[in-house]
């Protein structure tokens, strides 16, 4: 990974791409990594594995075959394909600049441990007041301030009606334009890796939000050679299960865990009874709370008990939230994970949660239109996809600007 800091660090640099050797990237890290930081990093240990007994006459061959063998004995002695990588990581603000890009204040809150041991650059797209225009970015700046994290340029800028209505107007420039923001900001603040929402297919705020990471990571390679690693994390499935193996799963110990659950404990008070009763032995209920502000709300427990009603003819869509439905323990929160982010983490069946969701809140008188999956989302996020195509298009036609 490319390093822009003027001091380098061998050891920021081996935290950040440590799980890419055993999934087959060793050719393309063996470019990037001088050999004399492996051997540091890694010391004796691997050095006196049986694959390293063999002499090659070509140091650049040696190179290529060390890393080779490395991601060979990490596969062999490492998880299987099949499970994610279940490690204890002590991350630190040496570790390489992060920044924390979510669609909502408390989102925050999902990674808590994370949180307090990197300190990241944070950008949130609303100020988290949805329908009752209450926002929470005050107690979000209230747990950044705590764990030392800075707040980013892009904070809380839009309430979530804008949001909602910039989808259902097709806005592209207004996400077009937060995206190039966010790209300078990771060029400025000298972003090594950053983690946001994942796209779920339960709230659009967040899937928007995770287009807008992916196009600005893209653009800032493109624009200015900066690479940044690209984790994303889930925020309403089951915080200690992931679908990627390659996923790296933060365990919380007592200590930090405790942080965690008084962090959740002053965020506000509806969130504050969830966490009481899950401590004491029921299941945690306020999965929601993290995710979509507005569900929060006493204005919506009609609605969100006319959608379990609507998730019974979808048995794949009521599965994938019936922890959202049903709750958790409160244990799972121990565990954080991060996923290096994919384009086929999108979800793909029909009908999407959010739109179910809408269906229920226009009944209700609560909204006028539903925002729809193929007619709203979809060329939202070409659209914003399109950014780099279009920067190439202005870098072509500049010179014979007149």
């Amino acid at each position: 990974m490319r390093n822009i800091h003027g001091n380098y660090f061998a050891p920021s640099v081996l935290n950040l791409i440590i799980f890419r050797l055993s999934r087959g990237d060793a050719l393309r890290l063996a470019q990037r990594l001088p050999l004399a930081i492996i051997f540091r990093a890694f010391g004796a240990r691997l050095a006196q594995h049986h694959y390293f007994a063999h002499r090659h006459s070509s140091s650049i061959n040696f190179q290529f075959s060390f890393l080779i063998h490395l991601n060979f004995y990490y596969s062999k002695n490492g998880p299987t394909s099949r499970q994610s990588k279940q490690v204890k990581m002590h991350l630190s603000p040496r570790s390489g600049r992060a920044a924390l890009v979510v669609a909502h204040p408390s989102h925050e809150l999902r990674i808590h441990g994370w949180l307090e041991q990197t300190r990241p650059y944070v950008c949130i797209l609303t100020d988290g007041g949805g329908r009752s225009d209450e926002p929470r970015l005050s107690r979000t700046s209230e747990v950044l301030d705590r764990v030392g994290a800075t707040p980013g340029t892009i904070y809380g800028r839009l309430t979530d009606l804008e949001v909602y209505a910039a989808i259902l107007n097709g806005d592209s420039e207004l996400f077009v334009g937060l995206v190039e923001e966010l790209c300078e900001a990771f060029v400025t603040e000298r972003i090594d890796y950053v983690v946001g929402d994942a796209a779920e297919g339960y709230s659009v705020a967040h899937d928007i939000c995770r287009t807008m990471i992916d196009s600005a990571v893209e653009l800032a390679e493109y624009k200015y050679g900066h690479t940044v690693e690209n984790f994303d994390f889930l925020i309403v499935g089951r915080p200690d299960e992931s679908h990627n193996h390659d996923a790296i799963a933060i365990h919380l110990d007592d200590d930090a865990f405790t942080r965690k659950i008084s962090a959740a404990l002053a965020y506000t008070p509806k969130l504050a009874q969830d966490v009481e009763a899950a401590l004491g032995g029921a299941p945690f209920q306020g999965l929601r709370r993290f995710s979509q502000p507005q569900l929060a709300g006493e204005v919506d427990v009609e609605v969100s008990a006319s959608l379990l009603g609507a998730l019974t003819p979808h048995p794949k869509l009521k599965s994938r939230f019936e922890d959202m439905i049903e709750g958790v323990p409160l244990e799972a929160f121990r565990i954080e994970c991060l996923r290096p982010a994919r384009s086929d983490h999108w979800p793909r069946s029909e009908p999407l949660f959010y739109e179910l969701y809408g269906e229920n809140l226009v009944a209700a008188g609560r909204y006028e239109k539903v925002i729809r999956y193929k007619e709203h989302m979809v060329p939202l996020v070409e659209a914003i996809k399109a950014i780099r195509a279009r920067t190439e298009r202005e870098e072509f036609c500049a010179p014979y600007a007149s």
